[in-house]
């Protein structure tokens, strides 16, 4: 089975939910958006304002949650996402699976904020074949404030999903290694 790194928080999207986060943002006018009430596409996951009810706010990820990487095994499972005063909705909350990343396509998806650079997420895109969530997914590492932190656990990850793309372990010259003791 080789080394298990664990990645926690892990932050899982898809490309319907960029497309549904972004469409949010475009189509909130500027009253909307200082009251925090953006218009959700129908499955638009979202975070609601618990002392704030009427805020609605769009979130780019699908899933929060831990995944483990032994050798060319890809597990997720997924573990509450907490924002201090607002409420979860529509995040799958009962996603969990497990891949096999050999022969897998593991690409760069880098995702631009629309509020400023400081906020780009350095996602990285799975492909493995498998049907629905499985098949085609996004990752990064999550977490609150430190995103300079945020984007170089992120990249760790990004080194460690090619690597075990690639079934040989080693990863591509430039390319950091995962700290096998986790944060």
């Amino acid at each position: 089975m080789g080394n298990k790194t664990n990645f926690a928080p892990l932050w899982l999207t898809t490309d319907e939910q960029l497309d549904r986060f972004q469409r949010s943002l475009a189509n909130a006018s500027l009253m909307t958006k200082l009251l925090g009430t953006y218009p959700l596409p129908e499955g638009t996951a979202h975070l609601r304002g618990v002392l704030i009810p009427w805020a609605r706010v769009p979130v780019v990820i699908v899933s929060a949650g831990e995944a483990t990487l032994a050798g060319s095994r890809f597990s997720y499972s997924p573990r509450p996402f907490r924002a201090f005063g607002w409420s979860a909705r529509g995040l799958q909350d009962r996603l969990a699976f497990e891949v096999d990343l050999r022969g897998a396509t593991v690409d760069p998806a880098d995702f631009q904020s629309p509020f400023a650079r400081m906020f780009n997420m350095p996602f990285t895109r799975v492909r493995t074949g498998q049907a629905g969530v499985a098949g085609n997914f996004l990752v990064c590492i999550g977490g609150r404030l430190s995103m300079s932190r945020i984007r170089s656990r992120s990249l760790e990850l990004r080194a460690a999903l090619v690597a075990a793309a690639a079934d040989h372990g080693i990863p591509p010259a430039g390319v950091g290694v995962a700290n096998p003791e986790g944060p």
